[in-house]
C-alpha cells in the first residue's frame, strides 16, 4: 500500500477552496484561481460553496469532474448557526428561532441554500457530474470512497480503502466503525463534528414544519424531495 499511498499524493491540491474574495464584495476569487491554474498543470482537487452561477466559466463543459454534496438544510442551518454562536446560547436557543428565518429566506453567510442547490441540481444528468448525499456519505463511507474513486477514474485496493476512510473522519464521527485518529492540534475543535438529524435537538415543530413547506415548494417535482431526508 505504500506505493499507492505516495502514487495518490503526487495529486496536488493547489488550491484548496474556491470562495467569496470578501463578504462584503460578494465576488469569488476567480483571479486567484485564474493565476494558479495558469502556472499548474498538476491534476488537483478544489472545493466550494459557490452557486454554479459562481463557479469559473465552463467548468461544467470542460473535462473536469464535479462532485456536488448536498446535505438536509436543517442540519446545514443548525451547522452554520454554531459556527456564528456559542454552545451555550445554542442550548439556551437563543437567536435560533430567527436564524432558521433568515436561513429560510436566505439571508445568511453563502446566501440560499434552496438557490445553491438548484443551481448544481440541474446538471445531474451531466457525465462529468456526480451527486452525493452527506447522509450515505455518512452512513457507508468506504462504499462513498469507492464510488468517488471509480467516478475521478482512479484504482483503489482495499486497503487503501481502508486508509482514506481512517483519515477522512472527523473528530466524535463514529463513520461506520472507523475511529477516527487522535487529534494534533486546535483545528478539529473550529468545526462541526457532523451528525446526521442534529437539527431535532434545536428545531421546535412549527420551525420544522416551516421549513419542510419552504422545501416543498421549492422542490416538488424535481427528484430532490425525495433524495434528501428531511425528517
Amino acid at each position: 500500500m505504500i506505493k499507492e499511498v505516495d502514487k495518490i499524493r503526487g495529486i496536488k491540491s493547489i488550491l484548496s477552496c474556491i470562495e467569496f474574495s470578501s463578504p462584503e464584495t460578494g465576488e469569488p476569487n476567480h483571479a486567484e484561481l485564474s493565476e494558479k491554474l495558469r502556472n499548474h498543470d498538476l491534476p488537483m482537487g478544489m472545493s466550494t460553496y459557490l452557486r454554479e452561477s459562481m463557479a469559473p466559466e465552463g467548468l461544467i463543459q470542460s473535462k473536469h469532474k464535479v462532485i456536488f454534496v448536498v446535505r438536509n438544510p436543517k442540519d446545514v442551518c443548525i451547522a452554520q448557526l454554531k459556527s456564528l454562536l456559542s454552545e451555550k446560547d445554542l442550548r439556551t436557543r437563543t437567536d435560533v428561532g430567527r436564524y432558521v428565518d433568515q436561513f429560510i429566506e436566505g439571508n445568511v453567510p453563502f446566501g440560499s441554500w434552496f438557490e445553491h442547490t438548484l443551481s448544481w441540481w440541474k446538471y445531474k444528468n451531466e457525465s462529468n457530474v456526480m451527486l452525493l448525499t452527506y447522509e450515505e456519505l455518512f452512513s457507508d463511507l468506504q462504499a462513498t470512497v469507492e464510488k468517488i474513486a471509480k467516478f475521478v477514474g482512479i484504482k483503489l485496493s482495499s486497503d487503501y480503502v481502508e486508509y482514506i476512510c481512517k483519515k477522512c473522519c472527523m473528530n466524535k464521527m463514529s463513520c461506520n466503525g472507523y475511529d477516527p485518529e487522535e487529534k494534533h492540534d486546535d483545528f478539529w475543535d473550529t468545526i462541526n463534528d457532523g451528525p446526521v438529524g442534529e437539527w431535532k435537538d434545536y428545531f421546535t415543530v412549527s420551525q420544522s414544519d416551516k421549513f419542510d413547506l419552504k422545501f416543498r415548494s421549492r422542490f416538488v417535482g424535481t427528484g430532490l424531495e425525495e433524495l434528501i431526508p428531511m425528517n
